[in-house]
């Protein structure tokens, strides 16, 4: 049996995108036969050892631990240091056959040395691709960060994975391409299916014979919510039997307050700005009527996966991975920051429910096809048996 090290800062009940992907994947792992750790800080307030779905948890006590952060901050949260992480990794060596990172920004070049010492696999997921578009700061730290110790991390590596082949792309030097290949995030179709009721989504939030436009997102700049905000506000002013639901929290939040406030467009704009459960989110994807995500830099769009797999019709962007998610059959891509572009396409989308209908068909066959957590672990494992 291969054992398995799954290095992140965080893992469950912290709840984030590539928590989850590590949790779903380590799940499928465990049941193929690996015996499967995850290395992470300790949150205060959660053990420092325990099992959950199989998974063997180990945490590493935390010198700082912070979840908030001010808008001007680079980094986004939480953040944590861990000062004796280095030294639970090479603890870990003479316990482990492979380490897999999955957020190499926390990493440094020296603990994938210590692994490659020790004679043990070294892998490597880009959950991130290289940062352009966030703002000025993320931008030249991010690509610093790429050009110097990611690049010593990587060339340490037996492999990169990552989420999307644009990621790889724009991400690893091609020096290092030989080594690389795409493992596409994940969708549990069973949560997320058309079978799901939305009844109850539509009678909390007066969604009732309203045609619901739905965005998932962090609010920040880099998902182009101010250009689709534009396209709403011309939307409402021809259409008042639309609403554009809104579900995150964000610097941009202010900015869709303010547009809420306007009488113009108060009945268009439902803003959701609580935690809801993953139950709760598959009820709202079955709940609208079309999903749109704006985005200007986009890694991969696991919300995009979510929508297709509850048969939604889909208007996003070229940016990024997203083009690899939304086939034409599936959905509406337009460039990035292009607000009568996203006016149109939503336009498009409501006024002919047939090709709605078809398009939603169309994207849960797809993610099914090529978007399951099962053909991430296989991935994984196949790679694992290659390099051990």
């Amino acid at each position: 049996m291969s054992r398995i090290c799954l290095l992140n800062p965080f893992f469950l009940p912290y709840q984030g995108g590539t928590e989850k992907h590590i949790h779903e994947v380590g799940m499928r792992l465990a049941k193929k036969g690996f015996d499967v750790t995850v290395l992470c800080s300790r949150i205060p307030g959660n053990k420092k050892h325990e099992m959950i779905d199989g998974i063997s948890v180990k945490r590493v006590d935390t010198l700082f631990y912070i979840d908030t952060l001010p808008p001007y901050s680079p980094v986004p949260p939480p953040i944590a240091i861990a000062p004796l992480m280095s030294k639970a990794i090479l603890d870990e060596c003479k316990n482990q056959d492979v380490f897999h990172i999955s957020n190499r920004f926390f990493y440094s070049p020296a603990d994938a040395k210590a692994i490659n010492d020790e004679e043990k696999g070294l892998c490597l997921t880009l959950h991130n691709a290289r940062t352009k578009g966030i703002n000025p700061t993320t931008d030249f730290l991010g690509t610093l960060y790429d050009r110097t110790s990611g690049v010593q991390i990587m060339k340490e590596c037996d492999h990169i994975f990552g989420v999307s082949q644009n990621t790889l792309d724009v991400t690893v030097p091609r020096k290092f391409k030989a080594k690389t290949s795409v493992s596409y995030n994940g969708v549990n179709t069973e949560i997320y299916n058309p079978k799901v009721s939305g009844d109850g989504v539509r009678k909390k939030y007066g969604l009732k014979n309203k045609k619901v436009l739905l965005t998932v997102c962090r609010l920040e700049k880099q998902k182009g919510i101010q250009y689709l905000l534009e396209a709403v506000k011309k939307l409402a002013k021809r259409d008042k039997s639309f609403v554009w639901v809104v579900l995150g929290k964000g610097t941009m939040l202010p900015l869709l307050k303010v547009a809420k406030l306007d009488p113009r467009y108060s009945e268009n704009i439902v803003i959701i700005d609580e935690k809801i459960s993953e139950r709760e989110l598959a009820a709202l994807y079955s709940a609208c009527d079309a999903f749109v995500l704006p985005s200007i830099w986009e890694p991969f769009g696991m919300v995009v996966c979510e929508a297709m797999a509850a048969e939604k019709p889909v208007v996003s962007t070229t940016a990024g991975g997203i083009p690899e998610i939304v086939a034409p059959d599936c959905g509406i891509l337009v460039r990035p920051k292009d607000a009568e572009g996203l006016y149109l396409a939503i336009n498009r989308l409501f006024s002919d429910e047939d090709r709605m209908r078809r398009m939603g068909k169309a994207g849960r066959q797809r993610v099914k096809k090529y978007f399951t957590w099962d053909l991430t672990a296989d991935c994984y494992a196949k790679v694992y048996r290659e390099i051990f």
